[in-house]
Protein backbone atom coordinates (compact mmCIF):
# COMPACT_ATOMS: atom_id res chain seq x y z
CA UNK A 1 0.00 0.00 0.00
CA UNK A 2 1.28 3.30 -0.40
CA UNK A 3 2.73 5.21 1.79
CA UNK A 4 0.09 7.73 3.42
CA UNK A 5 2.85 10.98 3.91
CA UNK A 6 3.89 10.28 0.35
CA UNK A 7 -0.05 10.76 -0.91
CA UNK A 8 -0.24 13.80 0.97
CA UNK A 9 3.28 14.96 -0.30
CA UNK A 10 1.82 14.44 -4.07
CA UNK A 11 -1.82 16.16 -3.05
CA UNK A 12 0.41 19.50 -2.46
CA UNK A 13 2.26 19.33 -5.67
CA UNK A 14 -0.74 18.55 -7.77
CA UNK A 15 -3.67 19.63 -6.36
CA UNK A 16 -7.04 19.23 -7.25
CA UNK A 17 -9.25 21.17 -10.21
CA UNK A 18 -10.77 24.15 -8.72
CA UNK A 19 -14.11 22.51 -9.35
CA UNK A 20 -13.38 19.12 -7.10
CA UNK A 21 -12.24 21.61 -3.84
CA UNK A 22 -14.57 21.57 -1.14
CA UNK A 23 -15.11 25.62 -0.68
CA UNK A 24 -14.26 26.82 2.87
CA UNK A 25 -15.70 30.19 2.32
CA UNK A 26 -19.61 30.59 3.24
CA UNK A 27 -21.45 31.62 -0.10
CA UNK A 28 -22.48 35.70 -0.90
CA UNK A 29 -25.45 36.42 0.62
CA UNK A 30 -28.74 36.60 -1.28
CA UNK A 31 -29.52 39.93 -1.97
CA UNK A 32 -32.56 41.92 -0.21
CA UNK A 33 -35.83 42.09 -1.99
CA UNK A 34 -36.30 45.70 -3.78
CA UNK A 35 -37.90 48.53 -1.88
CA UNK A 36 -41.57 48.78 -1.82
CA UNK A 37 -42.88 51.12 -4.07
CA UNK A 38 -43.23 54.43 -3.42
CA UNK A 39 -46.96 55.73 -2.38
CA UNK A 40 -49.04 58.70 -1.68
CA UNK A 41 -48.57 60.04 1.77
CA UNK A 42 -50.67 62.99 2.46
CA UNK A 43 -53.35 63.39 -1.04
CA UNK A 44 -52.98 65.23 -4.03
CA UNK A 45 -55.51 68.26 -2.87
CA UNK A 46 -53.27 68.16 0.84
CA UNK A 47 -50.09 68.39 -1.73
CA UNK A 48 -51.11 71.14 -3.96
CA UNK A 49 -51.82 73.30 -0.80
CA UNK A 50 -49.09 72.38 1.22
CA UNK A 51 -46.90 73.45 -2.24
CA UNK A 52 -49.02 76.90 -2.97
CA UNK A 53 -48.24 77.76 1.10
CA UNK A 54 -44.58 76.62 0.20
CA UNK A 55 -44.65 79.24 -2.67
CA UNK A 56 -46.70 81.71 -1.22
CA UNK A 57 -49.48 81.75 -3.90
CA UNK A 58 -52.02 80.65 -1.20
CA UNK A 59 -51.79 83.47 1.45
CA UNK A 60 -54.12 83.54 4.65
CA UNK A 61 -56.70 85.85 3.24
CA UNK A 62 -57.13 83.72 -0.47
CA UNK A 63 -57.74 80.77 2.42
CA UNK A 64 -60.59 82.89 4.40
CA UNK A 65 -62.16 83.40 0.71
CA UNK A 66 -62.93 79.32 0.16
CA UNK A 67 -66.39 78.78 1.03
CA UNK A 68 -65.83 75.08 2.85
CA UNK A 69 -62.75 74.11 4.85
CA UNK A 70 -59.23 73.55 3.93
CA UNK A 71 -57.16 70.85 5.10
CA UNK A 72 -53.97 70.96 6.01
CA UNK A 73 -53.63 69.17 2.25
CA UNK A 74 -51.65 64.09 -4.71
CA UNK A 75 -53.33 62.75 -8.10
CA UNK A 76 -50.82 59.84 -8.72
CA UNK A 77 -49.32 58.48 -11.82
CA UNK A 78 -48.16 54.51 -12.33
CA UNK A 79 -45.42 53.38 -14.00
CA UNK A 80 -45.46 49.77 -15.60
CA UNK A 81 -49.36 50.02 -14.80
CA UNK A 82 -51.18 46.47 -14.33
CA UNK A 83 -47.65 44.60 -13.98
CA UNK A 84 -45.56 43.51 -10.90
CA UNK A 85 -43.50 46.10 -11.21
CA UNK A 86 -46.24 48.67 -11.10
CA UNK A 87 -45.34 51.86 -8.47
CA UNK A 88 -47.03 54.59 -7.55
CA UNK A 89 -45.86 58.00 -7.29
CA UNK A 90 -46.84 61.39 -6.02
CA UNK A 91 -47.89 63.69 -8.30
CA UNK A 92 -49.43 67.17 -7.08
CA UNK A 93 -52.72 68.66 -8.38
CA UNK A 94 -52.09 72.42 -9.66
CA UNK A 95 -53.53 74.77 -6.61
CA UNK A 96 -54.68 76.83 -10.32
CA UNK A 97 -56.87 74.51 -11.37
CA UNK A 98 -58.62 74.40 -7.43
CA UNK A 99 -58.48 78.38 -7.73
CA UNK A 100 -60.27 78.21 -11.13
CA UNK A 101 -62.52 75.91 -10.16
CA UNK A 102 -64.04 77.74 -7.54
CA UNK A 103 -63.84 81.04 -8.70
CA UNK A 104 -66.04 78.93 -11.83
CA UNK A 105 -68.34 78.24 -8.84
CA UNK A 106 -68.66 81.89 -7.71
CA UNK A 107 -68.68 83.15 -10.90
CA UNK A 108 -70.96 80.86 -12.75
CA UNK A 109 -72.74 78.78 -10.52
CA UNK A 110 -72.39 75.27 -8.96
CA UNK A 111 -74.42 74.08 -11.52
CA UNK A 112 -73.60 75.32 -14.56
CA UNK A 113 -72.04 73.51 -17.16
CA UNK A 114 -68.61 75.16 -16.88
CA UNK A 115 -68.34 73.85 -13.59
CA UNK A 116 -69.38 70.26 -14.93
CA UNK A 117 -66.55 70.61 -17.55
CA UNK A 118 -63.86 70.86 -15.11
CA UNK A 119 -64.60 68.32 -12.60
CA UNK A 120 -64.68 66.08 -15.71
CA UNK A 121 -61.49 67.38 -16.83
CA UNK A 122 -60.08 66.77 -13.11
CA UNK A 123 -61.75 63.37 -13.24
CA UNK A 124 -60.50 62.19 -16.91
CA UNK A 125 -56.75 64.29 -16.12
CA UNK A 126 -55.64 63.28 -12.77
CA UNK A 127 -55.92 59.79 -10.86
CA UNK A 128 -57.38 61.20 -7.74
CA UNK A 129 -57.87 58.77 -4.78
CA UNK A 130 -61.34 58.97 -2.68
CA UNK A 131 -59.85 61.29 -0.12
CA UNK A 132 -58.69 63.48 -2.50
CA UNK A 133 -61.80 64.04 -3.76
CA UNK A 134 -62.89 64.33 -0.42
CA UNK A 135 -60.83 67.14 0.22
CA UNK A 136 -61.67 68.78 -2.45
CA UNK A 137 -65.57 69.26 -2.25
CA UNK A 138 -64.36 69.84 1.41
CA UNK A 139 -62.74 73.13 0.64
CA UNK A 140 -65.68 74.16 -2.77
CA UNK A 141 -68.98 73.40 -0.55
CA UNK A 142 -70.30 74.44 2.45
CA UNK A 143 -70.66 72.21 5.42
CA UNK A 144 -74.61 71.45 4.68
CA UNK A 145 -73.78 70.63 1.09
CA UNK A 146 -71.08 68.59 1.85
CA UNK A 147 -73.13 66.43 3.90
CA UNK A 148 -75.60 65.75 0.85
CA UNK A 149 -72.52 65.12 -1.36
CA UNK A 150 -70.67 62.48 1.27
CA UNK A 151 -74.10 60.45 1.17
CA UNK A 152 -74.32 60.38 -2.29
CA UNK A 153 -70.68 59.41 -3.08
CA UNK A 154 -71.77 56.56 -0.24
CA UNK A 155 -74.60 55.62 -2.42
CA UNK A 156 -73.41 55.72 -5.97
CA UNK A 157 -69.92 53.88 -4.27
CA UNK A 158 -72.23 50.80 -3.31
CA UNK A 159 -74.45 50.78 -6.44
CA UNK A 160 -70.62 50.69 -8.54
CA UNK A 161 -69.22 48.06 -6.60
CA UNK A 162 -68.80 44.29 -7.27
CA UNK A 163 -66.26 42.20 -5.41
CA UNK A 164 -63.05 43.42 -7.65
CA UNK A 165 -64.02 46.91 -6.46
CA UNK A 166 -65.90 46.93 -3.54
CA UNK A 167 -67.88 49.84 -1.93
CA UNK A 168 -64.95 50.94 0.91
CA UNK A 169 -62.07 50.37 -1.95
CA UNK A 170 -64.30 53.49 -4.17
CA UNK A 171 -65.49 55.49 -1.20
CA UNK A 172 -62.69 55.32 1.15
CA UNK A 173 -63.78 53.58 3.94
CA UNK A 174 -62.78 50.71 6.13
CA UNK A 175 -59.50 49.47 5.99
CA UNK A 176 -59.23 51.81 2.88
CA UNK A 177 -59.70 54.59 4.97
CA UNK A 178 -56.18 55.20 4.97
CA UNK A 179 -54.40 57.13 1.95
CA UNK A 180 -51.59 54.62 1.50
CA UNK A 181 -54.30 52.04 1.13
CA UNK A 182 -55.85 54.15 -1.41
CA UNK A 183 -52.99 54.04 -3.32
CA UNK A 184 -52.36 50.82 -3.90
CA UNK A 185 -55.66 50.68 -5.69
CA UNK A 186 -56.17 50.02 -9.66
CA UNK A 187 -56.79 52.65 -12.10
CA UNK A 188 -59.92 51.11 -12.87
CA UNK A 189 -61.13 51.66 -9.17
CA UNK A 190 -60.08 55.43 -9.26
CA UNK A 191 -61.93 55.60 -12.53
CA UNK A 192 -64.98 54.28 -10.74
CA UNK A 193 -64.30 56.73 -7.79
CA UNK A 194 -64.22 59.67 -10.54
CA UNK A 195 -67.65 58.77 -11.85
CA UNK A 196 -68.84 58.26 -8.39
CA UNK A 197 -67.88 61.93 -7.61
CA UNK A 198 -69.38 63.56 -10.69
CA UNK A 199 -73.11 61.82 -9.66
CA UNK A 200 -72.55 63.29 -5.83
CA UNK A 201 -71.54 66.13 -7.37
CA UNK A 202 -74.70 66.29 -9.57
CA UNK A 203 -76.86 66.02 -6.86
CA UNK A 204 -76.06 68.31 -4.45
CA UNK A 205 -78.17 71.45 -3.94
CA UNK A 206 -77.58 74.89 -4.79
CA UNK A 207 -76.58 76.98 -1.40
CA UNK A 208 -80.17 78.05 0.42
CA UNK A 209 -81.76 75.82 -2.10
CA UNK A 210 -83.67 72.32 -0.60
CA UNK A 211 -83.35 69.85 -3.08
CA UNK A 212 -87.03 69.60 -4.27
CA UNK A 213 -88.18 66.47 -6.04
CA UNK A 214 -88.54 66.80 -9.62
CA UNK A 215 -92.46 65.61 -9.74
CA UNK A 216 -93.36 68.88 -8.12
CA UNK A 217 -91.42 71.08 -10.35
CA UNK A 218 -94.07 73.08 -12.65
CA UNK A 219 -94.20 75.44 -15.06
CA UNK A 220 -95.65 78.81 -13.56
CA UNK A 221 -98.25 80.90 -15.66
CA UNK A 222 -96.29 83.53 -17.06
CA UNK A 223 -92.75 81.36 -16.71
CA UNK A 224 -91.55 80.54 -20.94
CA UNK A 225 -91.13 77.32 -21.19
CA UNK A 226 -87.55 77.05 -21.80
CA UNK A 227 -86.72 78.39 -18.31
CA UNK A 228 -89.88 75.42 -16.86
CA UNK A 229 -87.12 72.57 -19.16
CA UNK A 230 -83.94 74.19 -18.17
CA UNK A 231 -85.09 73.75 -13.99
CA UNK A 232 -86.71 70.35 -14.35
CA UNK A 233 -83.42 68.66 -16.16
CA UNK A 234 -81.59 70.58 -13.48
CA UNK A 235 -83.57 68.49 -10.57
CA UNK A 236 -84.37 65.46 -13.09
CA UNK A 237 -80.46 64.41 -13.90
CA UNK A 238 -79.60 65.42 -9.77
CA UNK A 239 -81.82 62.50 -8.56
CA UNK A 240 -81.96 60.27 -11.80
CA UNK A 241 -78.56 58.82 -13.01
CA UNK A 242 -80.05 56.31 -15.89
CA UNK A 243 -79.89 58.54 -19.06
CA UNK A 244 -82.33 57.22 -20.80
CA UNK A 245 -84.87 57.05 -17.89
CA UNK A 246 -83.78 60.57 -17.61
CA UNK A 247 -84.48 61.40 -21.39
CA UNK A 248 -88.06 59.26 -20.54
CA UNK A 249 -89.30 61.34 -17.37
CA UNK A 250 -88.28 64.85 -18.77
CA UNK A 251 -90.63 63.85 -21.73
CA UNK A 252 -93.39 62.99 -19.98
CA UNK A 253 -93.48 66.06 -16.75
CA UNK A 254 -92.61 68.34 -19.67
CA UNK A 255 -96.06 67.87 -20.71
CA UNK A 256 -97.82 66.75 -17.55
CA UNK A 257 -95.84 69.93 -15.61
CA UNK A 258 -96.60 72.48 -18.42
CA UNK A 259 -98.63 75.37 -17.96
CA UNK A 260 -101.99 75.43 -19.74
CA UNK A 261 -101.13 77.55 -22.60
CA UNK A 262 -97.95 75.05 -23.14
CA UNK A 263 -100.29 72.15 -22.88
CA UNK A 264 -102.59 73.33 -25.66
CA UNK A 265 -99.44 73.72 -27.91
CA UNK A 266 -98.26 70.74 -27.61
CA UNK A 267 -100.50 68.18 -27.81
CA UNK A 268 -99.97 68.08 -31.88
CA UNK A 269 -96.25 67.39 -30.87
CA UNK A 270 -96.95 64.67 -27.90
CA UNK A 271 -99.19 62.57 -30.41
CA UNK A 272 -96.20 61.78 -32.84
CA UNK A 273 -94.57 58.29 -33.16
CA UNK A 274 -91.21 60.23 -32.28
CA UNK A 275 -90.55 63.22 -30.69
CA UNK A 276 -87.74 64.79 -28.54
CA UNK A 277 -87.25 67.88 -26.02
CA UNK A 278 -86.20 70.33 -28.93
CA UNK A 279 -89.42 69.35 -30.73
CA UNK A 280 -91.56 70.55 -27.46
CA UNK A 281 -89.36 73.41 -26.61
CA UNK A 282 -89.85 74.88 -30.53
CA UNK A 283 -93.45 74.19 -30.56
CA UNK A 284 -93.86 76.52 -27.30
CA UNK A 285 -91.59 79.21 -28.03
CA UNK A 286 -93.72 81.26 -29.14
CA UNK A 287 -96.18 80.89 -25.69
CA UNK A 288 -96.96 83.82 -24.28
CA UNK A 289 -95.87 85.96 -26.77
CA UNK A 290 -98.12 88.81 -28.36
CA UNK A 291 -98.25 87.07 -31.69
CA UNK A 292 -99.51 83.93 -29.60
CA UNK A 293 -102.26 86.20 -27.65
CA UNK A 294 -103.42 87.22 -30.99
CA UNK A 295 -103.62 84.01 -32.53
CA UNK A 296 -105.46 82.59 -29.34
CA UNK A 297 -107.88 86.05 -29.79
CA UNK A 298 -108.67 85.27 -33.24
CA UNK A 299 -108.89 81.73 -32.59
CA UNK A 300 -111.93 82.88 -29.48
CA UNK A 301 -113.34 85.11 -31.72
CA UNK A 302 -113.86 82.80 -34.57
CA UNK A 303 -115.28 80.65 -32.32
CA UNK A 304 -118.19 82.84 -31.35
CA UNK A 305 -118.56 83.61 -34.88
CA UNK A 306 -119.85 80.07 -35.67
CA UNK A 307 -123.32 79.49 -36.28
CA UNK A 308 -124.92 77.30 -34.22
Amino acid sequence: PANPSLRLSLLSLHPPPPSLRLSLHPPPPIPPPPAPAPVCSIGAVRAALSRARQNGLLSLAEESEWPGELPSAVPITYSHPGTAQQQVFNESLPYSVMRELRKAIADSGLKSSYVTGMLEGIATGYIMLPQDWKDLMRMLLSPAQYVVFESEFKHSASALSDPQHTANQLYGAGQYNDITAQATLTPVHFSRTATCVQRAFRKVPVSGQPLSSFVNIKQQHSEPYHQFIDRLKESVTRQIDNTTAQNELMKKLAFENANTDCKKALQSIIHRPKYDLADMIQACADVGSQSHAMSLLAGAIQATNRPT
